[in-house]
């Protein structure tokens, strides 16, 4: 087996100490900005409030879970250990470690809210299509009864138009035939109706089901990771009682 020859000449270059913690140092330069950044994400997101709200409530809570990236970022860099640290950055340091245990708290509390609000969106949703239906239905009932009260020419041809409005050519049917078929137009329109309602339903359940899931289980997930991270950052509050 040969072995790779060793160059005298060119021999690996030692770094100096504080060469080597420049990457740290940037780390957590880079930790401080996410974490700056996210304080202000989450201001823009939260205000202005509309706590009774139940959209409002459930759409914030999506955004506040699209963006735990960032402070979880953040955090993580920022808790990079270095050699030195100073007693200052120790209480900062301890006061994020806190603060993390406290957001993940709040998000992991926000659980029952957004069951509760996916399903008050759902059902009031619901509700208004339902109401449409229902108006909608009310409205080709009239109209079906105008078409079979109507015994004129002249009363027949206006419901035509009403019923066929960009039609733009007189129909040559006789009076009967034409009656007939509004009629079965205005079945046909009614049938049309309620299965768009039906399909709008359907629709309506599997968006906000995806959605509720999703929003749902990344409060879970962003609550676990955040009160991991206090959980693995231990050592700075206990560093903290040692040098208070």
């Amino acid at each position: 087996m040969k072995f790779p020859k060793l160059s005298v000449q060119n021999p690996p270059i030692q770094l100096p100490l504080d060469v080597k913690n420049q990457p740290i140092i940037l780390g957590r330069f880079v930790g401080y900005i996410l974490l700056t950044f996210s304080l202000i994400d989450y201001v823009e997101i939260l205000v202005p409030t509309h706590f009774i709200d139940p959209v409002w409530e459930f759409q914030t809570m999506g955004q506040l879970v699209e963006h735990i990236w960032a402070p979880l970022l953040g955090l993580t860099f920022v808790f990079i250990q270095q050699q030195y640290i100073s007693r200052f950055e120790l209480q900062i340091l301890s006061f994020l470690s806190w603060l993390s245990l406290i957001f993940g708290l709040l998000y992991l509390l926000m659980l029952p809210l957004g069951i509760n609000d996916s399903i008050t969106i759902y059902n009031d949703t619901s509700a208004q299509i339902t109401d449409q239906a229902v108006q909608q239905k009310e409205q080709f009932s009239k109209l079906k009864q105008l078409v079979n009260k109507a015994q004129t020419n002249i009363e027949i041809h206006n419901l035509d138009k009403i019923i066929n409005p960009q039609s733009s050519t007189q129909s040559n049917d006789s009076p009967q035939s034409l009656k007939n078929k509004l009629s079965r137009q205005v079945e046909t329109l009614a049938l049309q109706a309620s299965n768009t309602a039906k399909s709008a339903r359907g629709d309506l359940a599997n968006n906000l089901m995806k959605k509720a899931v999703k929003v749902n289980l990344g409060t879970v997930l962003a609550g676990v990771s955040l009160i991991t991270v206090w959980h693995l950052t231990d050592w700075v509050r206990i560093w903290r009682k040692w040098y208070a």
